[in-house]
């Protein structure tokens, strides 16, 4: 009987500090994703990339189409000539695709460079908001079950990153 009185004390002196801890805490949440999705530098990247995307699609389309005409024209050969255009047909689709791979590895390391660009702004803007707003805690609503719609930030965050993007 004394150990579960015991246990009990014990228990309810962790958990009292910590419920009157907690009270005194404020907090907010903002959903990163949201922000990021709806960041206007975002939203510009995306169009610089995707234009950047196409014209390398574009050229590599062109290449392409280079090489298909060689192979058509290789059966109209003497074989002399064939074994000579069957190397540069070669050598042409070897470039192709090593162009097309570094094209891929380009854009994507330019993606990833202006995504973490993107997070630092964010990361930036939160930081300063909990600052001057005297928030003890920020999270991302990701890593919550359940958050009272009066400290969700996620509005607030993005309206300003937008008004500073602008500027």
């Amino acid at each position: 009987m004394k150990k579960y009185v015991l246990v009990g004390i014990l228990i309810w002196g962790l958990i009292l500090p910590i419920k009157c801890f907690a009270q005194n805490l404020k907090i907010g949440y903002v959903d990163v994703f949201e922000v990021f999705r709806e960041y206007e530098k975002t939203k510009d990247y995306d169009k610089i990339l995707e234009n950047k995307k196409k014209a390398k699609e574009k050229e590599l389309e062109k290449k392409r189409n280079e090489i298909k005409k060689m192979q058509d024209k290789l059966d109209l050969l003497k074989e002399e000539e064939q074994k000579k255009e069957r190397k540069r047909l070669t050598k042409a689709a070897q470039d192709y695709r090593e162009q097309e791979r570094q094209v891929i590895l380009d854009l994507k390391k330019e993606r990833d460079e202006k995504m973490e660009e993107i997070v630092k702004d964010i990361e930036k803007v939160v930081k300063e908001y909990a600052v001057k707003n005297n928030f003890d805690l920020i999270i991302n609503k990701g890593a919550i079950i359940y958050g009272k719609e009066g400290i969700d930030l996620t509005e607030t965050i993005l309206k300003i990153i937008n008004q500073r993007y602008k500027k």
